[in-house]
């Protein structure tokens, strides 16, 4: 993990360099014996990992990361939205 710098509201920014888990009380052992879920991947003891995810996407022309001297990481060939949400 990278460590980020994290503004707060007062004082020093906080520095996050650590994901959430394991616990720090947490060992093998305990792990060991927790009850497998969803063919066997997912226990309490990492269900938040496997779950929890953030990503970020910055969708923009070629000629405005040229400008902003950036890489293009891929290339969007189309797209599609909509309004029913109910199976997301």
């Amino acid at each position: 993990m990278i460590p980020v710098s994290v503004p707060k509201r007062k004082g020093d920014s906080k520095i996050i360099d650590l994901d959430e888990n394991p616990r720090a009380n947490t060992t093998l052992k305990k792990l060991s014996k927790l009850r497998a879920v969803m063919g066997g991947v997912c226990t309490t003891g990492n269900t938040s990992t496997e779950n929890d995810r953030a990503a970020s996407v910055v969708v923009t022309s070629e000629e405005k990361a040229a400008e902003l001297d950036t890489e293009l990481l891929a290339m969007m060939k189309s797209c599609a939205a909509g309004d029913d949400f109910r199976h997301t």
